[in-house]
C-alpha cells in the first residue's frame, strides 16, 4: 500500500508557450525587413508566355530583353535564351526558334554550343524532322568558330536517318570519326 500526498494529485500549472508563431527561414538582425523576392526577368516572363502557348507574346518580350542588352549581362542572356529555345523547340515551334535565333544574332550575343545543339536536336526530334535547318544551323557553328560536341553531331545524325537519308547520315559519322582520329594523331 502506498501512500499518496494530496499535494501530488494537485494540478499543476501548465508552463507557458510562446503566442507568436515560428518564423521560418533566415535570422534577419534588428531593425532589417524582409526583402522583397527579385523581379521577374523578361526572359523569365517569355518563358512563361510559352508555356502557356503564347508563342507570339514570348518572342515579343524576348526581343525586348535583347534589346541592347549591357555588356556584362550577355553571357547571362545567352543562357537565358537557350532555355527558351529548347523550350519553343520542346513545343514544335521551330519557326519562333529561328526567330529568336536571329534576335540573339542581332543583339549581338554570341550563340554558344549550347545554343547551337539546342537548335539542331529540336530541329531533329520535330515532327517531320527539318534536316535544312539543321544543317544550317550546323554550318552557322562552323562558321563561327563554334566546336560540335559528340551529342551536337549525333542529333545531325539522327535528323538525316529520320528523313531516310541514311546515306548522310553515314557520311556525316564518318566525318566525325575521321576527324577525331586526325586530332588525336596531332595533339
Amino acid at each position: 500500500s502506498s501512500d499518496v500526498c494530496s499535494s501530488d494529485l494537485r494540478e499543476q500549472p501548465e508552463t507557458p508557450r510562446p503566442t507568436h508563431a515560428r518564423r521560418r527561414g533566415p535570422k534577419l538582425p534588428p531593425g532589417r525587413a524582409q526583402q522583397q523576392p527579385r523581379p521577374r526577368s523578361l526572359l523569365d516572363q517569355a518563358r512563361d508566355a510559352a508555356a502557356q502557348g503564347n508563342t507570339s507574346g514570348a518572342l515579343d518580350l524576348a526581343r525586348l530583353a535583347l534589346y541592347d542588352p549591357p555588356e556584362h549581362r550577355r553571357e547571362h542572356l545567352v543562357r537565358e535564351c537557350n532555355k527558351l529555345l529548347a523550350q519553343l523547340g520542346d513545343r514544335g515551334k521551330l519557326r519562333a526558334m529561328e526567330t529568336l535565333y536571329r534576335a540573339m544574332r542581332r543583339a549581338p550575343l554570341q550563340p554558344t554550343q549550347v545554343t547551337f545543339g539546342t537548335l539542331i536536336s529540336r530541329c531533329g526530334k520535330a515532327r517531320p524532322p527539318d534536316v535544312r535547318a539543321a544543317q544550317r544551323y550546323y554550318h552557322d557553328m562552323q562558321q563561327q568558330g563554334v566546336t560540335p560536341d559528340t551529342q551536337t553531331v549525333n542529333s545531325l545524325i539522327n535528323a538525316f536517318a529520320k528523313v531516310g537519308d541514311v546515306e548522310r547520315a553515314f557520311r556525316r559519322s564518318e566525318e566525325r570519326r575521321v576527324g577525331k582520329e586526325c586530332r588525336s594523331r596531332w595533339s
